[in-house]
């Protein structure tokens, strides 16, 4: 954004609210012809602005080109291990060195772009994700040999298709065989299309998928989510794509570990059946991994001076690592001490010898097992 002149800008943002205009009428009205206009719209902006480009003399160029793009196809050959830039040269080594994290970070958002996109228009159909993958991988292997770029899902031409209704994976040779006459004939003319005009279009191309009602639910349902989305969205924004992927990711896991750390405890007091006895019953509202253990472990022992037995009840675990089960044997000694039984009961046998096998701590596996337990432990 730092380069940009205002003439980008303003060209820019007349040739984009025109095709916001035009796109919005479509999303509401939902009529297909009008998306297909916009899209000729579209093509027809970049035909007219590289023209009125190629008429401006040399010494007034208001407007930002493209660089300098070579024309024809690419001769088949090994991907190259050394490049030169300017004066200096680089060998495999510094190119890995120069790259660094984009090692890691672009295969990372080709894929996740790649699923996005074919998910966004699935139409409720599954995905087969390792079909996917496999496409991906052979696209951006053999375009290694071709010196391509690397190879992702496209929202424009997933949004073309998708609105033209298309049904086979024809429709993939025929984009295929236009991609391979332009970069045969027309590449050495892009140089004077103007980046004021693809960045309108390509802003038009976003603005159709953006969804205010959408957001409007993500805010009303899950509060957490829409400030990482918006955190993401300024990152990608005023940072960098890459930045604003990681800020994303790191976000998401960070709230997942608040999730599993901080769970919903319930906390009763039952009584035994034709019993005086009663006990502190536990109730977690999701499994229990290690961050989780040390919240179960302050409200335990925050009713040690009742001297009630204190039972975790384990119905809606669905798994548990083996720290907490060590967190667990930890604060049946400590209560045991005090004179109080920690018991756990659950009503699935394999948990239960999960638990046996590394604790020595009393699981049941329903109520009545449960108050004959407590029962039997009183009178002893």
């Amino acid at each position: 954004m730092g380069i940009a002149s205002p003439w980008d800008w303003g060209y820019r943002n007349q040739l984009a609210l025109p095709l916001n205009l035009l796109g919005e009428i479509v999303c509401r009205e939902g009529i297909n012809q009008l998306y297909l206009v916009s899209r000729n719209n579209a093509a027809d902006i970049n035909i007219n602005s590289a023209c009125m480009s190629n008429n401006t003399t040399q010494s007034v160029q208001p407007y930002g080109k493209m660089s300098t793009i070579e024309g024809g196809l690419h001769i088949p050959s090994l991907p190259p291990f050394h490049t030169s830039i300017g004066n200096t040269t680089y060998n495999f080594k510094d190119m890995v060195y120069t790259l660094q994290g984009g090692i890691i970070v672009v295969p990372l958002m080709s894929a996740l772009a790649t699923i996005t996109i074919a998910k966004s228009y699935s139409h409720g159909k599954p995905i087969e994700t390792s079909q996917e993958f496999l496409s991906l991988s052979l696209a951006n292997t053999f375009g290694g040999f071709l010196g391509a770029m690397p190879a992702t899902g496209v929202i424009i031409a997933g949004a073309v298709a998708s609105t033209c209704n298309v049904k086979t994976t024809f429709a993939g040779v025929y984009s295929g065989m236009l991609s391979v006459l332009t970069l045969t004939f027309l590449t050495p003319y892009m140089y004077f299309i103007p980046k004021a005009s693809l960045s309108a279009v390509i802003i038009f191309s976003v603005m159709v998928k953006l969804n205010i009602k959408t957001a409007y639910s993500i805010w009303k349902t899950d509060k957490s989510g829409f400030i990482i989305m918006i955190i993401t969205m300024f990152l990608t924004l005023f940072r960098t794509l890459s930045e604003g992927l990681i800020g994303g990711i790191l976000l998401s896991m960070i709230q997942l570990i608040c999730t599993w750390s901080r769970p919903q405890i319930s906390v009763d007091e039952h009584k035994v059946p034709q019993s005086k006895e009663t006990y502190i019953e536990i109730k977690p509202d999701r499994g229990m991994y290690f961050p989780a253990s040390e919240t179960l472990r302050d409200i335990a022992i925050k009713h040690q001076d009742k001297k009630h037995p204190i039972v975790v009840n384990c119905s809606n675990f669905t798994e548990i690592d083996y720290t907490s089960l060590q967190a667990i044997q930890s604060l049946s000694n400590e209560l045991r001490l005090n004179g109080q039984e920690l018991i756990l009961m659950t009503g699935n046998p394999k948990f239960k010898e999960k638990i046996n096998f590394a604790t020595n701590v009393t699981v049941c596996l329903d109520e009545n097992e449960l108050n004959n337990h407590i029962t039997l432990s009183v009178k002893d």
